[in-house]
This record gives structure tokens, C-alpha cells and sequence, in this order.
């Protein structure tokens, strides 16, 4: 842990030995740091700017990791995690802090992808990048700006308009996973065009693969019997996405039909195919009137999660309408006006009374946010009043005052976060009560050269009254509120251009904060929540070892966890993990690409530890993880 910095610079030199450093490089990163943004706020600032701790990663920069899809992006953004929660299913941590039931917020083109009976996103094969233009990521809370899940942070994924594609594209990927005796594969095809004022795209990805690989031994339910995963784990991802622009109207169809072989035993007996079937439509319109903008969104999806069985299947039906307004009164003052209204209404089959309910919820939001710019800095404040149906009124505040210059920037931020708990928690435990979450978090950042950034940041978050699913004790399980958890902690961030190499680097360190929170806790290590390390490194970078050839590597460092093993109601700690990833591709011509993809090259036992448990009762056992993976892959465009 102590080499650790001194490994981020001497990364950071190497690179500059490597390739060199000129002042195009340095204009190339300064380029890159002022590329203006919108996640965090609704006026475009750059990344040094905006009031939150940011993470935006280009379209370069995923293709040429060999990322398969957004969760091996994913993992190299410090302080982001993975582990699993039930039925095979593995969701996101954040800062050491476990995100999955609600509290992260996914959007792709603007959609919400969370499903809403539980508020969580199941990530492994689902959610494609070979069309993303850029992720725009938040490390911390966007509840201001986009209430309800935004609570541990925002993703934002933009996909490529026509006009960014003009013509068609595919990538097609085969290979196989050590300790498996299926081929996987990954297909994706795209057309785009533009013409006079119109914009037309379409997308679409396909993909089978296995989660993991090693032995898993199911439960009493199911038999305790013996399962190998990698035979038995396939993910399916099958995604649709269209988009047409006119003018400045912008219309979005999503289709989803994410299936996971349930091997686990924890809801079927035998091998199971569960699905998260979705769709998504969205229309908005941009127009001005004098020194006022104007945004008109409308959203409507349907879900029906977690579904074996479809004449058993929970749905849910979101409608949400917002009007967004924004004015320049002054040069300085930029003034952000937003009004939502978002109904949910449920249709719940009670599988122990053999009957289907419906239930409806309705929310109403107004926000305010003020952006102040002057030569010394902006400063942000904003404020979003949320009234729900049964929790009555809430208030989520930020400050942040923000400032850059050619080579530093300074960030100090304050935040709050406010979520009422999920249909399906009701309908268990309805004397549930909202989490409410309170963020702090400075940031720094340095030129260490002509090509070289380095941006640190700490921060401490606490959630107030955080909703889980729980064994308090045999027979005695549901959604509970737990008394309060957070983490403090400190990210470094390091990006430096030569003329053949690029290196990002980053370090997270964290240190769990609870208060009466056995159920994240780990008994004598009270440092650690259950299934996250309080140390992460990673590593990657570009290296254009020859006129068309390129070599990324990527390095991922997990330090050790805590989690229940098979049978155990203590938690056991899992030692240091160590993956080690190498792309190498070659332009063959303009239009055609080939690359050899090898992840998790050492062939190091990964596993997903389940994010929650409790002391004396125990956990579901961890999820094997992907063992090495070899694969071709080859992209065209005419």
C-alpha cells in the first residue's frame, strides 16, 4: 500500500519517456479537462468546472481498452466496485458503500435504467458500449438535478447520433473462458445518417457469455447440489436503441431483454432463466424565448424485473413529464428553473394468495439552481424540493464553489440526497422511512508537466436511515432501515498524453463509517464494509507501438475483502485480487479493425461477494467471478 503513490508516479514518467511530451500533447489534455459537460449541471461547464467530482471517459479511450461492456469500463473509475446480491444478479458499490438497492442512478440518452419495483441495475454482458460516445460519471450525489436514485452517484451514457456514424458499422467477438466449454460471443450493428435537419440512428447488441467460473454449492432448496457456473451462468444481452432528431426535437426508443442463468438455487430449483425485460420512450424539445431556454421532456418505460415465470411477472409502468427552463440574466448569473411530476403505477402478483394488485404512487419535484461566474471562481447553489405520496416533502440542498485556471483547479462541495424507498420495499415493510444521505468532498488538481494532470480529491458521505434486504435472524428477513453508514476516503487521479502513450492511472482509498450498521459492517475490522476493499489501483493506457498496431494493458489491484463464505455466518477475508487485461488491435484499412482481447490474463479467482450479511446469521456465499478470457474481435464500417 505504501509503493502504491510512488507506482502512480513512476507510471506517469514512464509514459513521458516513453512518448515523449510536446505542447500539442499539453493542448490535447487541456482540450480534453475543458470539454464542456452537463451531468452535474444543467449550464455546460468543463470538467474542471462543474460542482461535482467527475469522471468522463471518451469513446477512444473504451475502444481501446477491449471493454466488453459498461461494467468493465466501470471498474477502472475510482471508487467504483462490484458485488453480488441474490439470485446471480451483481450490482455496483460506490465508495466502498453498496449502491445497488436505489441508490445509483443509470442514464442512457437521458433514460432512466434503474428498474423501479427495487431501484437497482444488474450489470455483467448487459449494457453494450461499442456505440457509446462518452461517459459523463458523478462520484458523489446528483440528487439536485435528478432526484430519486441519484444518491451515491450519476452515470451518464451518450450514444452516437447519425451524424456521428454516417454509414453503417459491426463488431462481432468470439472466444472462449478458462474452465468453461461454451464460446461466448458479442455482435453489434449501427447505421446512422444525417440529412438537411434531421438526424436518424439505430443500434443494436447482441451477446452471450458466461459469468464466472468455479464451483458453486446451492442451498437446501435447491437440493445441495453442486453447480459448476461457467457452464450453467450465461448472460444474454440483447439491446435495441433508436433515436430520431428533427430540429430540436429529440425522439428515443429503448428495448432491453436482459435474461442471467440463474444457477444459485436461490429462487428456482434448477437452472432458471431470469429476466429484466424493458422498454423506454422518451420526447424532448429545446426552444427560446429572449433570454430564456426552454426543455419540454417526456418519459414513459415499463418493466417487469426479476421475472421467471410471466403469468407471475411484477410490472410497473413509469410516466414522468419536467419542464426545464433556463435564463442568462447577466453574463455572470445563469438561472435554472425545473418542474417534474412522475407517476408509478405497479401491478404486484402475490405468489402466497394467488392474486394481482395494482398500486399507484405519484411524485412532484421543483428545483432552483444558480450558477455565479467571476474571474475568482463559480459558485453553485442549488436546491431540489421533492413531495411524495406517502413520505410528505424533502429537501436536497448543494453548494459548491469551483475554480480553474490553465494549470490547477480547486473544488469544494456540499450535498444532500433524499430517496423514498422503492414499491416492492413498501409492499414488505411499509413502516419503511427515507434515506437521506449528506456528501462533503474537496478536489485538487496539478499540471506535473507539460502533458500531465493530477487530481486528488477526499471526501466523507453519511446515509441516514439506509433501506436493505436483510436475515436479521432465521425466518426474520425483508427491508429494514438500518441505523447510519458512510465512508471516508481519498481518489487520485493521474492522465498523462505522449506521442504514442497515454496512461490514466487512479488510487482509491476508503475507510467505512457506520453507526449501529452490523448489517454492512465487518465484526473487528470496522474499518471495512462487507464485499469492498478499502484499497483500489488501476491502470491502463494506449500505446501505439506501430504505425496501425496498438497495445492497451490494463492493470486492476482490489486489496483485501470481507464477505461469507459457503456455510459461515462470520465473515472471512479474501485476500488481494490482482486482473491483468491486454488488447492488442491493427488497423487493417480505414474501414476494418481486428484485435486480440486477453482479460484477466493470470487466470486470477475473482469472485463477487455479496454486499450485505449479518453477523451470526451469515450471507448468501459469493458469486464465482470470470476466470481468463481469449477472444477475437474485428470491426468494419461502410
Amino acid at each position: 500500500m505504501k509503493a502504491l503513490p510512488l507506482l502512480i508516479c513512476s507510471t506517469a514518467g514512464f509514459a513521458l519517456q516513453a512518448g515523449g511530451s510536446s505542447t500539442d500533447d499539453g493542448s490535447r489534455l487541456l482540450e480534453l479537462l475543458n470539454t464542456p459537460i452537463t451531468v452535474a449541471t444543467h449550464v455546460p461547464l468543463s470538467l474542471r468546472e462543474s460542482p461535482g467530482i467527475i469522471t468522463v471517459i471518451q469513446r477512444e479511450e473504451i475502444l481501446a481498452s477491449g471493454a466488453r461492456d459498461l461494467m468493465d469500463v466501470l471498474r477502472f473509475v475510482p471508487g467504483f466496485e462490484f458485488a453480488s446480491d441474490t439470485q446471480g444478479v451483481v450490482g455496483l458499490g460506490v465508495r466502498t458503500n453498496w449502491g445497488h438497492d436505489g441508490k445509483v442512478l443509470l442514464l442512457i440518452d437521458g433514460q432512466e435504467m434503474n428498474e423501479t419495483l427495487y431501484g437497482t441495475l444488474q450489470f455483467g454482458g448487459h449494457y453494450p458500449i461499442d456505440n457509446v460516445l462518452r461517459i459523463e460519471i458523478i462520484r458523489g450525489p446528483g440528487s439536485v438535478s435528478y432526484g430519486g436514485f441519484a444518491e451515491l452517484a450519476v452515470i451518464q451514457v451518450v450514444t452516437r447520433k447519425g451524424g456521428n456514424l454516417e454509414g453503417a458499422e459491426g463488431t462481432f467477438e468470439g472466444g472462449r473462458m478458462a474452465g468453461t466449454s461454451t464460446t461466448l460471443g458479442r455482435g453489434h450493428l449501427a447505421y446512422g445518417r444525417a440529412w438537411g435537419e434531421s438526424d436518424f440512428s439505430l443500434s443494436y447488441a447482441r451477446a452471450t457469455v458466461p459469468q464466472g467460473t468455479g464451483p458453486w454449492q446451492t442451498g437446501a432448496f435447491a437440493g445441495n447440489r453442486s453447480v459448476q457456473a461457467g457452464d450453467e451462468s450465461a448472460l444474454h444481452q440483447d439491446f435495441l436503441n433508436l433515436k430520431y432528431t428533427w430540429r430540436d426535437l429529440n425522439l428515443q426508443y429503448l428495448r432491453d431483454a436482459y435474461v442471467i442463468a440463474d444457477y444459485t438455487g436461490e429462487g428456482r430449483v434448477a437452472t432458471t432463466n431470469l429476466r429484466f425485460p424493458a422498454e423506454y420512450f422518451g420526447a424532448d424539445y429545446q426552444f427560446g424565448l429572449g433570454d430564456w431556454s426552454f426543455r419540454p421532456r417526456f418519459t414513459i418505460k415499463s418493466q417487469s424485473p426479476w421475472t421467471y415465470t410471466e403469468a407471475r411477472t411484477d410490472r410497473d409502468t413509469r410516466t414522468t413529464g419536467s419542464l426545464l427552463g433556463t435564463w442568462a440574466a447577466s453574463k455572470a448569473l445563469r438561472v435554472t428553473l425545473g418542474l417534474e411530476a412522475t407517476q408509478d403505477h405497479a401491478s404486484i402478483f402475490f405468489s402466497s394468495r394467488g392474486v394481482r394488485e395494482t398500486s399507484t404512487y405519484q411524485n412532484q419535484a421543483g428545483l432552483i439552481q444558480l450558477l455565479w461566474s467571476q474571474d475568482y471562481g463559480n459558485l453553485d447553489l442549488g436546491a431540489r424540493y421533492d413531495h411524495h405520496s406517502v413520505y410528505g416533502t424533502a429537501t436536497s440542498p448543494r453548494l459548491a464553489f469551483t475554480r480553474a485556471t490553465e494549470n490547477w483547479h480547486f473544488k469544494l462541495l456540499a450535498a444532500g440526497a433524499f430517496r423514498a424507498p422503492s414499491i416492492e420495499n413498501l409492499l414488505v415493510n411499509p413502516a419503511l422511512v427515507p434515506e437521506r444521505t449528506t456528501t462533503y468532498e474537496l478536489e485538487l488538481g496539478h499540471t506535473l508537466g507539460p502533458a500531465t494532470y493530477l487530481t486528488v480529491n477526499a471526501y466523507q458521505l453519511t446515509v441516514r436511515n439506509p433501506i436493505s434486504y436483510g436475515n436479521l435472524a432465521p425466518g426474520v428477513n425483508g427491508y429494514f432501515n438500518f441505523d447510519q453508514v458512510g465512508s471516508k476516503g481519498v481518489e487520485l487521479g493521474l492522465r498523462s498524453i505522449g506521442r504514442e502513450l497515454v496512461v490514466r492511472t487512479t488510487l482509491s482509498l476508503s475507510r467505512a463509517e457506520d453507526r449501529k450498521a452490523d448489517f454492512y459492517g465487518v465484526p473487528g475490522h470496522p474499518a471495512y464494509h462487507v464485499a469492498f476493499s478499502d484499497l483500489k489501483f488501476t491502470t491502463q493506457a494506449q500505446w501505439q507501438i506501430l504505425a496501425g498496431w496498438s497495445l492497451n494493458p490494463g492493470l486492476l489491484v482490489l486489496g483485501p475483502r470481507y464477505g461469507y463464505r459457503f456455510g459461515e455466518t462470520q465473515p472471512s477475508r479474501f485476500g488481494t485480487t490482482t486482473l491483468l487485461n491486454l488488447y492488442l488491435s491493427h488497423s487493417l484499412s480505414n474501414h476494418l479493425e481486428a484485435g486480440l482481447n486477453l482479460t484477466n490474463l493470470g487466470d486470477a479467482t475473482t469472485t463477487y461477494i455479496q454486499g450485505y450479511g449479518v453477523p451470526g446469521t451469515g450471507g448468501n456465499p459469493p458469486l464465482p467471478g470470470p476466470g481468463r478470457e481469449l477472444s477475437l474481435r474485428v470491426s468494419f464500417t461502410f
